[in-house]
């Protein structure tokens, strides 16, 4: 049997294009904050990027050779870890670091001994831009019982 070719890896799950993709949302944005005028229209203040979401569905089938409950039991493995995982492309894009929100499963057809033979899941994924706040505001350091190192000047 051929190699599989890689279509994408969440952390060590990788997902191959016979591996039933079905479909790929990437929905990314910016934020704004809305100040209401007491006449006029309302400002609208830039609040910066907001997280990406990502959407794959993915049809598992046994008949094509995909391990359903193998593949659902990893999933929901990564699901309830809570970490955020990297996502890469098989191009090589590093797209950075999601967590599963949500899976939504739909089971189409078990086994007689009630082992899942196809389903369609869909996995939903919320960006982890795990940054560091910078400020630009310049802090003093001192000990509490040392006096402030600034002076105050009076305006007239």
């Amino acid at each position: 049997m051929p190699d599989k070719q890689e279509f994408a890896r969440l952390g060590n799950v990788n997902f191959a294009v016979s591996d039933g993709i079905s479909g790929f949302t990437n929905d990314t944005g910016y934020d704004y904050a809305i100040h209401e005028l007491a006449t006029g229209k309302p400002i609208l203040q830039s609040m910066g990027e907001s997280l990406s979401q990502v959407t794959i569905d993915i049809r598992l089938r046994n008949f094509l050779g995909h391990d359903v409950p193998g593949t659902i039991e990893a999933l929901d493995n990564l699901r309830v870890s809570g970490e955020a995982q990297k996502l890469v492309f098989a191009s090589g894009i590093y797209q950075g670091q999601y967590a599963i929100t949500d899976i939504t499963s739909k089971i189409v057809r078990t086994h007689r001994n009630g082992v899942v033979t196809e389903a369609d899941l869909s996995i939903s994924l919320l960006e982890n831009a795990d940054r560091k706040a910078r400020t630009k505001k310049k802090t003093e350091k001192r000990p509490a019982n040392e006096p402030p190192k600034r002076t105050l000047t009076a305006e007239n």
